[in-house]
């Protein structure tokens, strides 16, 4: 309100430099006088563009700050109760089709050479020149550790209602083939944190090339 009253003022001193100059003998207008004038003039033109402005600008609503991300502690794994359903997505960058997986807590990872271990599909016949599990090939999946991040044993129960058989698992850092419904212990290379179960949920169906695999984790108390 006051940038616009103030743009008013500016507008009326404007019309009465103008008119001053337009009625007066030019021969009677002193160099300075004139000078003065035109000062005059274009001060009030500036300051009621000015005023006009900011008074329109006031105007606008303020878009409100957008609040900060929250995090809820309910959304955080509770030892031996949580179990992940996950959805494990195969990469086709090489010729063994398969996925990466984080293990505290249990996430996929969009790169399979990231994570813990490796979930994968392999044909017996052919070696690593070739493309494996396409078309009508034999599927044999596996879990593996990545650059030795993991251990991985077969475990001789169910971990998910009973996280002890984890404990004495004989735990080895290498491949491990997956069966349907089987249970497995998993723990990192250096041992400190605690074990997690994996069961397999579904192989990957699809042809030519398996593009998933479904697999249960839960992080297992000690």
């Amino acid at each position: 309100m006051v940038d616009l009253s103030l743009a008013v003022v500016a507008l009326v001193v404007l019309l009465a430099a103008v008119v001053f100059l337009l009625r007066g003998d030019e021969r009677r207008l002193s160099r300075t006088r004139l000078g003065v004038s035109v000062a005059v003039i274009v001060l009030a033109a500036g300051t009621f563009a000015v005023a006009l402005y900011q008074s329109q600008t006031d105007r606008t609503p303020k878009k409100a700050a957008a609040p900060a991300p929250a995090t809820s502690l309910s959304a955080a794994p509770q030892f031996g109760t949580a179990v992940f359903p996950l959805d494990i997505t195969m990469t086709k960058k090489d010729n063994y089709p398969q996925g990466a997986l984080y293990l505290h807590p249990p996430r996929v990872s969009s790169d399979p050479y990231t994570g813990d271990v490796s979930l994968g599909c392999y044909t017996p016949a052919k070696d690593e020149k070739e493309q494996n599990c396409t078309g009508s090939d034999q599927r044999v999946w596996a879990v593996s550790p990545i650059r030795k991040g993991a251990a991985i044993a077969v475990a001789a129960g169910d971990p998910f209602t009973d996280p002890a058989v984890c404990d004495g698992a004989r735990y080895q850092a290498d491949f491990v083939q997956l069966d349907l419904g089987k249970n497995y212990c998993l723990r990192t290379g250096a041992g400190a944190d605690p074990a997690v179960g994996l069961r397999v949920v579904a192989f990957g169906a699809q042809r030519p090339l398996p593009t998933d695999i479904k697999v249960e984790a839960a992080i297992l108390s000690r």
